[in-house]
């Protein structure tokens, strides 16, 4: 009772720090049998953990209450999405990792001390995300391919098949895609995100920030020519790497070959920084424009969209044309993904096409499910295609053709 007053008049009674001994997690009394703890965060108001099936969140209204209300998140039901990550400030007690997972918003503040060992979790969240809407997006193209089979098919006296009968092949054949692309266990895909390790790196100092305040100039990004500086280089994937880098004393736009990485600051002075990722496999790069300098000007401007978001980008008039170079290899990198999205719409479109001028007598009964089963692995295969993880070989031979000339 005393500790928990003591937070609460301190204000830390929701900084949580890792477990190290899951058997003291309030969430061991709620796993359910073949669950298993593979994180968790704790504070003397509340508890985040994360088990193989879900994500148990027990809170109270204050740290000395001993009535706390349990909230359960399976990731077979509820998909994690839009994870950030917040460095601490100078005066900050905690970083900040921030998430939804259905329709709620989390917000889990952790000690300051605690920032190596939180962005493994920032990682393991990451790719939890990443793996539910593969499995997802695997499900939906399996009713697609169903759809799509049944239209074309059609069963005769001869197969001695029945409606019934066939319906019971198609629902079994549907579950067994469901069982598989909603598994109840993301054991492998949370551990495979602590397999890598990376250092931290050391801040930017205060009168760099105090001056680029000043002066102004704390929003003009330079183009980093050392990757090894790069804030960004701390939340890199396995398999990432930067292409090119634009950094000022208040903000730091990493492109990578599978994502742009933004660390950005409210001001030049705070270490404090939101982590995002815009993956070039869901973001595509849209209304790409650049902005020349004026005479008086300081900085040219290169602007763009990657999904919802707006980017501008304030690059040090000294290095237009490095600027340039970089415009254009985003207009390549969002030629590719244009490319790659008509070609997804134009496979759908054929595949509608062929269903409408096919209609194929099934004097079996076992045409469906074998039908279907086809047209999920070719539009399995053609989404992969089309829509590609990773965009290096298309950057880097937009960088190198602008080397050359």
């Amino acid at each position: 009772m005393l500790k928990g007053l003591t937070s609460d008049l301190t204000g830390s009674a929701d900084i949580c720090r890792p477990l190290k001994s899951f058997e003291s997690a309030l969430g061991v009394q709620y796993l359910l049998p073949s669950e298993t703890i593979l994180f968790s965060l704790q504070s003397s108001k509340e508890e985040f953990t994360f088990t193989n099936h879900a994500l148990l969140k027990i809170h109270g209204s204050s740290a000395t209450t001993t009535r706390k209300l349990v909230t359960r998140f399976d990731y077979r039901r509820y998909t994690i999405d839009h994870v950030k990550f917040e460095t601490a400030g100078r005066v900050d007690r905690d970083v900040e990792i921030k998430f939804s997972i259905g329709s709620e918003a989390i917000s889990i503040d952790i000690a300051k001390d605690e920032e190596v060992v939180v962005r493994d979790y920032y990682k393991a969240l990451e790719l939890l995300s990443r793996a539910q809407k593969k499995n997802e997006r695997t499900w939906d193209l399996a009713r697609l391919a169903l759809k799509h089979s049944s239209d074309a098919l059609y069963l005769t006296e001869a197969s001695g098949q029945t409606l019934t009968r066939q319906s019971e092949e198609a629902l079994g054949w549907l579950q067994d895609v469901y069982e598989r692309s909603h598994p109840q266990c993301y054991r492998d895909v949370i551990l495979a995100a602590f397999q890598e390790i990376r250092t931290n790196k050391p801040r930017q100092s205060m009168k760099i920030g105090v001056v680029s305040e000043l002066t102004g100039s704390s929003d003009i990004c330079q183009p980093v020519t050392d990757f090894a500086s790069l804030q960004a280089k701390d939340y890199l994937e396995e398999g990432e790497t930067v292409l090119f880098a634009l950094s000022s004393a208040k903000e730091e736009y990493a492109f990578a070959n599978m994502s742009l990485i933004t660390v950005c600051g409210s001001s030049a002075m705070s270490t404090k920084r939101t982590v995002e990722r815009y993956e070039y496999m869901t973001e595509r790069v849209t209304q790409l424009q650049f902005e020349s300098c004026g005479v008086t000007d300081r900085d040219c401007e290169l602007k763009f969209h990657m999904g919802n978001r707006a980017f501008s980008i304030d690059i040090a008039k000294a290095k237009l044309a490095n600027a340039q170079h970089f415009y254009r290899a985003l207009l390549a990198l969002s030629r590719e993904q244009t490319d790659n999205a008509r070609t997804w719409e134009l496979a759908r479109t054929a595949l509608d096409a062929s269903v409408r001028s096919t209609t194929t007598t099934d004097t079996t009964g076992k045409l469906l499910v074998e039908q279907a089963t086809g047209v999920h692995a070719w539009l399995q295969e053609t989404f992969a295609k089309t829509n590609p993880r990773c965009y290096q070989s298309v950057i880097q031979a937009a960088l190198e053709r602008v080397d050359q000339a």
